[in-house]
């Protein structure tokens, strides 16, 4: 936003490199991509070609069926990419410069006074595919609906001033104190007024300029703490994992030898930690333990575990996972369980798995198929061991 000769089209021209700078310096990355759909960009259309012949000058390596595909992307059917481009509306017209412009992605899209000649239709459009385009983004433009619904920041450009603001009615405030002077005829030295006001107008006063950094200002610190209250809470959400998987590794590491009958182990069958119940207990032989799968076992006693040793699986974001079902839990294996807590169900964490497999307890202990969709689980004392 800004009145005329304020210096909005040579804005444009300076960071496009149809101007040269005449101080300071313009800076681009080498491979950067721009795309400039200005209010004239349609006079480079040759009248006597059609959409498809104008794209294959432009792109003479492309595949002809591509450009044929990109142009139907910007509403230029196959009929109409063979039609002369007299005999196009205005609004096909510019759908062709867009298709042109878009043909290799752009990293940043300027578009000039867009809707000058667009049918309702293809404002449409093209707000529709504004909202979907993942690059940046500086549109000028008359259509105040067009602005509310794409654009995040607004422009104001003043004499003596370039400021960004967040929602269009402050931008309007920051520059219609200008135009205003300018309109009403009151005097208005743009040269004073750069030294004197930074602010960028001659009806701006120091305490305007100061009041807008102190929004400002404000704006930044409240995202500083909104930043970092969740950087926090990450941390947090890191920390209460490590420390839990330390106790773990702690009850794994504990080496006991005075097991008890019925009690919940672990044993390693096979190369693979396995929940079992204490059956029998020989001092200086050795354990009975039953296995999941009904079968006996006799294990030294250094042997078993009191936690399963089995490195819990990580979550997409690197935490340890908290499938592991906890003793005393509810066990839910394949695709039918109940998350709600039932009356005089024992307290506990929750275990859901699904075709993955895994060891959860309910009271006492379960027993689960991995890949299968069947289980079973014992509630209160173990089963008696026939």
């Amino acid at each position: 936003m800004g009145p005329n000769g304020a210096g909005k089209s040579t804005f444009l021209k300076l960071i496009t490199g149809k101007l040269p700078a005449t101080s300071g310096t313009i800076t681009i990355n080498p491979q950067f991509t721009l795309a400039y759909f200005g209010q004239h960009s349609t006079k480079e259309l040759k009248m006597e070609l059609t959409p498809i012949e104008f794209m294959v000058q432009s792109f003479p390596d492309a595949n002809r069926a591509q450009l044929l595909l990109h142009l139907e992307k910007t509403s230029i059917t196959s009929t109409n990419a063979n039609t002369a481009m007299k005999n196009l509306s205005f609004s096909q017209r510019s759908c062709v410069i867009f298709a042109k412009l878009t043909y290799i992605p752009p990293h940043l899209l300027i578009m000039d006074e867009p809707t000058n000649f667009l049918d309702l239709d293809s404002v449409d459009s093209l707000i529709s595919a504004t909202l979907k385009f993942s690059g940046g983004l500086i549109v000028v433009t008359h259509n105040r609906d067009f602005l509310s619904r794409c654009s995040k920041s607004f422009l104001s450009i003043v004499p003596g001033a370039f400021l960004e603001f967040a929602d269009m009615k402050s931008a309007e405030r920051a520059t219609y104190s200008f135009i205003n002077a300018l309109e009403e005829g009151r005097a208005v030295d743009a040269k004073n007024a750069i030294l004197q006001n930074r602010g960028g107008g001659a009806a701006h006063t120091d305490e305007d300029q100061k009041a807008r950094q102190q929004a400002l200002s404000v704006q930044q610190a409240a995202a500083r703490a909104k930043k970092e209250a969740e950087e926090a809470e990450q941390r947090a959400i890191q920390a209460a994992a490590e420390e839990k998987e330390a106790k773990r590794l702690a009850k794994v590491a504990k080496q006991r030898t005075d097991w008890k009958v019925d009690e919940i182990v672990f044993v390693n069958q096979g190369g693979k930690w396995q929940q079992a119940t204490v059956t029998r207990v020989v001092p200086d032989v050795g354990v009975t333990v039953q296995l999941a799968n009904g079968s006996f076992a006799m294990v030294n006693a250094n042997k078993l575990k009191e936690e399963d040793p089995t490195p819990p699986r990580k979550d997409a974001g690197g935490a340890p996972s908290s499938s592991r079902g906890g003793r005393g839990g509810h066990h839910h294996h394949g695709g039918h369980h109940n998350q709600k807590e039932q009356p005089g169900a024992p307290v506990g964490g929750s275990s859901q798995r699904g075709s993955s497999g895994n060891r959860g307890n309910a009271g006492g202990r379960g027993r689960g198929n991995s890949g299968r969709g069947n289980s079973r689980g014992y509630q209160g004392q173990a089963p008696p061991i026939r």
